[in-house]
């Protein structure tokens, strides 16, 4: 299985852990707040889209650009870049749809927990 271990199209943007820029700049809170709130909105197919499909797309500014430039630059150096450029696993698109749909938060971390640890420990086996 080629899919990423530690992070995943499925994660929200917000919450990725070691990426620093997004403990220290709110405005990443409201790229959530307009509909870019996933790894995967990111992407069109297997390609990272460029900072102008996503203005149009969710409306950024153009003082979003250098942020844009820190995730860019954080997903490709990443040591699973590769493997967030193939198509999203069916469990992964399983868990994109929960999040899109705006199901209850709480059962989304449920499930993204489980899921989690249950995509480490098949990828290990």
């Amino acid at each position: 299985m080629n899919a990423p271990q530690s992070i995943s199209r499925a994660m929200k943007i917000s919450e990725i852990m070691d990426f620093i820029p997004r403990h220290l700049d709110s405005r990443f809170k409201v790229w959530e707040n307009k509909g870019l709130t996933l790894i995967d909105d990111l992407f069109d197919g297997e390609i990272l889209k460029s900072f102008n499909q996503l203005q149009e797309n969710f409306g950024l500014i153009s003082t979003d650009f250098y942020r844009f430039l820190q995730l860019r630059s954080y997903l490709t150096s990443h040591t699973e870049w590769q493997s967030l450029t193939m198509q999203p696993s069916d469990l992964e698109l399983f868990f994109i749809k929960i999040i899109k749909k705006g199901k209850a938060e709480k059962l989304c971390h449920v499930y993204i927990n489980y899921y989690r640890q249950l995509y480490r420990g098949v990828l290990l086996e």
